[in-house]
């Protein structure tokens, strides 16, 4: 059997518990509400999974334009990693409560 991360498993949760919103949706006829709820719900999951990588790029894009020694050895600090996490997360969380809603 292959090994698989973490992350992808989380990924995999995410994406179940997002179509079963969608199907929530979708029963109780809250068609209004899809495209709002596919906004946060779509970018959400990437974000999540990709956050060190984004973040990273964000700070070394600051450091080659801010310094003239470039982006070399830098890293993200953990407290813009932890905020990019919950920015996340709240994507997450609102399109979830979206998908609550009944109209």
């Amino acid at each position: 059997m292959k090994y698989r991360s973490r992350n992808f498993w989380m990924v995999l949760f995410l994406c179940v518990v997002l179509a079963f919103g969608l199907a929530n949706m979708i029963v109780n006829r809250s068609f209004v509400l899809i495209p709002v709820f596919l906004i946060f719900a779509i970018p959400s999951v990437p974000l999540l999974y990709f956050n060190y990588s984004l973040v990273r790029w964000n700070v070394r894009r600051n450091a080659n334009w801010d310094t003239e020694a470039g982006a070399d050895g830098v890293e993200p600090s953990e407290f813009r990693l932890i905020m990019g996490k919950v920015g996340s997360w709240i994507f997450f969380a609102f399109a979830l409560i979206v998908a609550l809603i009944q109209l």
